[in-house]
């Protein structure tokens, strides 16, 4: 008579194996939309906040700020641009962390655009919403990594 030994088969491994494989996939991606969100939330709040740092300058000096100097809380960036990690802290320079550029233009149309550049790992993976944009008139713009208009600038400003 012959013994039944407990174990499991190849087949039945690699079945196991492979279910393990696909639901880690998934669980990637998912988390890796997240971050992809979370870090265009980080960028937003800055340019929002920035924005209203604008409107505060204006107010009180009846001119906008065509540096980051005067706005409160810049004054350690470049004049025209910084960069932030998923914090939201501001580095002078770009490095493993950054997610974002962020910079400010004038012209004679428009007396501020702020706008969001992603970095890094960022811009590998949001190429849907590679820069968000807002000006003085409260517009807010995104643009893929194509540079090409996003249709809906609301799926990179709200989600």
């Amino acid at each position: 008579m012959r013994r039944h030994t407990a174990g499991y088969t190849l087949i039945e491994l690699v079945i196991a194996v492979s279910i393990a494989a696909i639901l880690a996939k998934i669980g990637f991606d998912n988390y890796r939309n997240y971050i992809v969100r979370s870090n265009r939330a980080v960028a937003r709040v800055v340019l929002t906040g920035l924005t209203a740092k604008q409107e505060t300058y204006n107010q009180q000096n009846q001119a906008y700020a065509t540096t980051f100097t005067p706005l409160n809380g810049y004054s350690g960036s470049p004049t025209t641009s910084f960069y932030i990690n998923r914090d939201g802290a501001v580095q002078t320079a770009s490095d493993g962390n950054t997610i974002y550029q962020i910079s400010l233009t004038t012209s004679a149309t428009t007396p501020y655009t702020l706008q969001a550049v992603a970095q890094g790992s960022q811009a590998n993976w949001d190429a849907s919403c590679q820069t968000l944009a807002i000006n003085s008139t409260g517009l807010k713009t995104a643009t893929t990594a194509a540079g090409t208009n996003v249709t809906d600038p609301t799926q990179c400003w709200e989600k």
